[in-house]
């Protein structure tokens, strides 16, 4: 049986019956003038194992499936009948089917420990990666997660804890506020104590309080120095005064829909409210 060989437009014929794999390789190499490393550099294959090939010392190749892909890449290369190549390989293995091996494909087996540990490395940064990824997430989702949920406070609150209904804002005539009890949903008789008329209101701004207008409903919780002054939903249309020992300590649910003044003066809640949540903290000396 002869093996075809085609370089520079002119056709050779090799007995591979005549002659083992490797010497039929390797004359096949020399007849077209090409080195080893020309080889390398087209086939992809590490000089060693074109050496192992041509040598057939097959101990220093990966398995035979392997050996046959790389059997096939050199044939195609040298313009050889690879089937008569193929038959040349050891006995008892010829039974073993592979495609050709793609051009570059890295082999386990003969990686060099430079490559493992580059591999291993690069595991380690992608693990990294994706923690830092995680890490933020749960971060960004905190805030909303701390947020309570409106409807469900609505239906939770105490029967202590009462909400304030006023007229809207922007309103002509003093209009007395109405406590409604949670529980019952019955309008109550206010307790003076709660309602601050304009003299006290005038006071408390003098002394540093704060008022909350609010357009929609938002949840809000204050602290003062020493204490919890207020922590509940508020309604839409309705406004919250309330008077402490500074530093003030707030947090202001859906601060879109709030207007914060201290001591008279309409504070910029944008500064201080988170992106994704729409949740505003601060602190007032």
């Amino acid at each position: 049986m002869a093996t075809v060989e085609e370089h520079g437009g002119d056709t050779q014929t090799t007995s591979a019956d005549e002659a083992t794999l490797g010497s039929a390789l390797r004359k096949a190499r020399e007849q077209q003038g090409l080195s080893v490393a020309d080889v390398v550099s087209q086939i992809k294959l590490a000089p060693s194992q074109i050496e192992a090939l041509e040598s057939e010392a097959y101990e220093k190749l990966p398995e035979m499936a392997f050996v046959r892909g790389f059997v096939r890449s050199y044939a195609k290369l040298l313009h050889l009948d690879v089937l008569p190549l193929l038959a040349l390989l050891p006995s008892g293995n010829n039974d073993l089917s592979i495609e050709d091996t793609p051009m570059g494909s890295t082999l386990l087996d003969s990686q060099s420990p430079e490559q493992k540990k580059l591999i291993r490395v690069l595991g380690i940064v992608f693990l990294l990666v994706l923690v830092v990824i995680i890490a933020a997430w749960q971060l960004t989702t905190a805030d909303e997660e701390t947020m309570p949920n409106l409807e469900q406070l609505s239906l939770d609150l105490p029967e202590s804890v009462r909400i304030i209904s006023s007229s809207p804002v922007e309103k002509t005539e003093n209009v007395p506020q109405v406590f409604i009890d949670t529980a019952s949903g019955v309008p109550t008789k206010p307790e003076a104590s709660l309602i601050p008329n304009e003299d006290s209101q005038n006071s408390a701004l003098k002394s540093g309080a704060l008022r909350l207008v609010f357009k929609n409903d938002s949840w809000v919780e204050i602290h003062d120095k020493n204490r919890l002054l207020s922590s509940q939903i508020n309604v839409g249309g309705s406004e919250l005064s309330l008077d402490g020992t500074p530093p003030f300590s707030i947090v202001i649910g859906r601060a879109e829909s709030a207007q914060l003044y201290y001591r008279g003066k309409q504070l910029d809640l944008s500064q201080h409210t988170h992106r994704s949540s729409g949740v505003a903290r601060l602190t007032l000396e």
